[in-house]
C-alpha cells in the first residue's frame, strides 16, 4: 500500500489574490485531476485538510505510486481556474509519497511519512 499526499502550492496566496470562490474552484479542479489519475476501484482520493489530498493506493509499491504522482503532475500542469472573467494563474502541487512495506507499520505512520516527504 502506498500513500501519495498532494499539497496545492501557495494555496493561501492563491486564495488571497483571487478570492475564496476562485480558490474553491481551484480545489474542485484539483480534485477532478486527482480522481482522473487513479484507475482501480479500490484506489481512494480524499481531501485530508485545507489544500491537501491523499491518494490511498492499495497493492501499490513505491515505484507504482511514483508513476501515479507523475500522472498527477501531468494532469495538473497548466491547470488554471478562471472565475468571473479573472484569469487565475497556473496551479502547482508538491507530492510526498510513503509506502507501507512493513506489515507492522501503522496507518498513522504511513500518513506521517508521506507528509514528511512533502
Amino acid at each position: 500500500m502506498s500513500l501519495p499526499i498532494v499539497d496545492a502550492d501557495y494555496f493561501k496566496r492563491y486564495n488571497d489574490r483571487y478570492g475564496h470562490a476562485v480558490g474553491d474552484a481551484m480545489l474542485k479542479g484539483l480534485a477532478q485531476c486527482l480522481a482522473g489519475s487513479v484507475h482501480r476501484p479500490n484506489d481512494l482520493v480524499a481531501r485530508v485538510g485545507g489544500e491537501e489530498f491523499g491518494l490511498l493506493l492499495p497493492d501499490t509499491d513505491g515505484p507504482g505510486a511514483l508513476h501515479v504522482a507523475k500522472e498527477v503532475h501531468a494532469r495538473i500542469a497548466g491547470l488554471g481556474v478562471a472565475s468571473a472573467g479573472i484569469g487565475a494563474g497556473a496551479v502547482t502541487v508538491s507530492i510526498g509519497i510513503a509506502e507501507m512495506s512493513d506489515c507492522d507499520e501503522k496507518e498513522a505512520d504511513l500518513y506521517r511519512h508521506a507528509d514528511e516527504a512533502l
